[in-house]
């Protein structure tokens, strides 16, 4: 008997069916992946498992008998919890306070710390951390704290565990880490639903995998009768072509010079950009590879070295002087730094280029909405989505809208910091379509990525930073061991 069993759930939003008949069941001791491109249902399915959403129709079956989650705690007393990508910790908190936070407590008794304390520091051996109950959160690396959100699961008696993206953040050494905790975990008779845009870590980690397109279930099968081919097929419906990337004539002389460039843990950094040329950037977590261009978009200080946009020495205080320069910057974090989550995407898109849209001071929203609407098209977003609140839109439109902006603004230099992550296959492709259509019209491209086939397949030059330098720098066709082993330090 299957643990779980989600049978011919639908859910709509308005006019628009997100969930459509939707058939899932999770084994105990299972590891079972659930993939499909953005706007296909996943999160609106795991909403519903976790009692934030109520299905509109269907059947839910806990061990066989039928249930209602219809509120959070509703699936915390049937042992459902939910790791989301975004950690959901109190930074100013302890690891104990946050790992029991939420737990009953009488009025009359007062909260007994010591005891916290030693629940926290069995939890965290359980699954093999040596993590300090009473560090402050906001302490902690970001792999720290998801092993915190994991204690805080097992403490809640978890029977399914949900993961939203858990490697989204992590280096491949942290993720080994991560995937043997989440063995030990299944090993222990937790059933664990695993969402991941990365097909790798799938095939190495689940058992089965279901393929949501559209709002339905169109396959469901176990890992070993499948190859990553025919998941993305099932995915997108069809089969995807290849992207390899191909040499075009560039500018000889660059348009962004750097040498000698020091801050945080780049040391004596050299790096050239020519004007329509994507040169990718590959380096490790911790590497200092977003220090670099969030330094080169002057939000973040250099110590010292030289930067030069043409033949001009220029000093970037501040991301308004580099914007006024010509340089773009789509950062790691999406929310953090590059949307306005309550604001319409016209507004996001027209971010950098108000100017151009205002009147006597007031920005002019029918310029917006002009120059706004040409550009959808390109970017393959729906017309109705201008209007939209950006944050309702899947991660792979939010991330093409932020490069709308950046087309809208003609940058000189755009720098590119993880801009597929977390976004699926298609958007993926669509998302290299752009980062082309922006190097042919002249733009210099730098492209930072920890996904080093994404590398391969886009950058016409790569570089490698280890040690806070530039330790080498590769042209097609590229060696993908030796390029892994200069960004580790290894010798090959």
């Amino acid at each position: 008997m299957a643990l779980l069993q989600i049978e011919n759930v639908t859910r709509r939003f308005g006019p628009v069916t997100v969930l459509d008949g939707v058939d899932f069941e999770v084994e105990a001791g299972e590891m079972h992946a659930l993939v499909g491109e953005n706007g296909a249902g996943k999160s609106t399915l795991m909403k519903i498992l976790c009692g934030a959403l109520a299905a509109d129709s269907g059947t839910i079956r806990w061990q066989g008998a039928p249930v209602r989650l219809d509120s959070p705690r509703a699936a915390r007393a049937q042992g459902i919890a939910m790791i989301h990508q975004e950690l959901a910790l109190v930074p100013e908190l302890s690891v104990a306070e946050n790992i029991c936070l939420g737990e009953a407590q009488s009025w009359w008794r007062p909260v007994d710390f010591a005891q916290i304390e030693v629940t926290a520091r069995r939890l965290l051996e359980r699954l093999g951390q040596a993590i300090d109950p009473c560090a402050l959160v906001r302490q902690l690396s970001l792999p720290q704290q998801q092993m915190v959100e994991t204690a805080r699961a097992l403490r809640q008696r978890t029977r399914l565990l949900i993961l939203d993206e858990p490697t989204a953040s992590l280096s491949a050494q942290q993720t080994a880490q991560l995937f043997a905790v989440l063995r030990r975990i299944r090993d222990d008779g937790t059933a664990i639903i695993y969402i991941s845009h990365r097909l790798e870590e799938i095939f190495e980690l689940c058992d089965r995998v279901t393929v949501l397109r559209n709002g339905k279930r169109v396959h469901s099968a176990s890992v070993g009768s499948l190859t990553p081919g025919a998941v993305v097929q099932h995915m997108v419906g069809r089969t995807l072509e290849a992207s390899t990337p191909h040499q075009r004539p560039v500018a000889q002389r660059p348009v962004l010079a750097v040498r000698h460039l020091r801050t945080g843990p780049l040391k004596d950094v050299h790096l050239e950009l020519r004007a329509g040329e994507i040169v990718g950037l590959m380096g490790v977590a911790g590497s200092g590879r977003s220090r670099l261009v969030r330094t080169l978009f002057g939000a973040q200080a250099a110590e010292g070295g030289t930067i030069h946009l043409g033949e001009r020495p220029v000093k970037l205080r501040s991301p308004a002087e580099a914007i006024a320069l010509g340089i773009g910057l789509l950062g790691e974090d999406r929310k953090r730094h590059g949307l306005i989550p309550e604001r319409v995407v016209r507004e996001n898109m027209a971010l950098g280029t108000l100017k151009n849209h205002s009147r006597m001071g007031m920005i002019a929203q029918d310029r917006e909405r002009r120059a706004c609407g040409e550009l959808a098209g390109q970017l393959r977003l729906a017309p109705c989505c201008q209007e939209m609140a950006i944050r309702t839109l899947s991660g792979g439109n939010q991330q093409k809208a932020l490069l709308g902006r950046w087309l809208l603004a003609g940058c000189r230099v755009l720098l590119l910091d993880e801009p597929t992550r977390g976004v699926d296959v298609e958007a993926k492709a669509e998302i290299y379509s752009l980062i082309r259509t922006l190097a042919a019209g002249g733009t210099a491209i730098l492209l930072v990525s920890s996904d080093l086939p994404e590398l391969v397949q886009v950058a016409e030059r790569l570089l490698v930073l280890q040690g806070g330098r530039i330790v080498s720098e590769q042209s097609p066709p590229y060696d993908v061991k030796h390029i892994l082993s200069l960004a580790l330090g290894v010798r090959s």
